[in-house]
């Protein structure tokens, strides 16, 4: 997942070439001979094409590698443009394991027991132990106050802000590749809500756009 993410582009998981040069750059040369397997592999189940130009190597996310990266980051997410309904998931009582799994699957707590997404998901977990419902109306809250409070929309637009910081004193690819980790923790915890559900100059595109420019910068030959 980590070779497919840096052959994307940001959040959008969109397609680009990246050169043999730029990913050798990533990894210590003791890692060269596992990142060629990789790459190896990964073209040899569709995920990732490769040409050759100038006598160098260059290879892209396929329609495939763009689909599993989809799925690793947000496998039970489908995120077609919202209906403006909510799925309500109420756990059971004796059932306060499924709670961990159901946030751990990327559903905002509401309160405790009660996981909502607004967006259609598959639960690969026993039906028998919560039940789901579907509104367009949650109490007094509105949309945005909703998903502020129940995937706690607040600390991750701190840390958004706390990574862009960090990022405008990168000089070099040592001081990016410090952030990487972070980029792809970012990326595995923001939900992806529907723009409507988010706050206002919500900062997550300038911070992928911000890794892009950065990466370009620093990488591209």
């Amino acid at each position: 997942n980590v070779i497919l993410l840096l052959l994307s582009d940001g959040l959008s998981f969109s397609q680009r070439y990246v050169s043999s040069k730029e990913l050798q750059l990533l990894f210590p040369k003791k890692d060269f001979a596992a990142l060629r397997v990789t790459l190896y592999r990964l073209r040899k189940n569709g995920q990732v094409e490769s040409m050759v130009r100038n006598g160098i190597s260059y290879a892209r996310l396929t329609g495939q590698g763009i689909t599993r990266l989809n799925g690793s980051f947000f496998p039970n997410i489908s995120h077609t443009p919202w209906d403006r309904r909510w799925r309500i998931f109420i756990v059971h009582k004796g059932h306060k394991n499924m709670s961990v799994k159901l946030k751990g699957l990327g559903l905002g707590m509401l309160r405790s027991s009660i996981y909502l997404s607004p967006f259609p998901i598959r639960i690969p977990l026993a039906k028998d132990s919560f039940f789901v419902l579907e509104t367009s109306d949650i109490g007094k809250l509105s949309d945005k106050e909703i998903a502020k409070k129940a995937w706690n929309l607040s600390s991750l637009e701190s840390r958004y802000y706390a990574w862009i910081e960090k990022a405008e004193r990168v000089k070099s690819w040592p001081d990016l590749a410090s952030l990487a980790s972070e980029y792809m923790l970012l990326i595995r915890d923001d939900p992806r809500l529907p723009k409507q559900l988010l706050p206002r100059d919500w900062p997550a595109k300038t911070a992928f756009q911000m890794f892009r420019k950065l990466v370009r910068k620093h990488l591209v030959v």
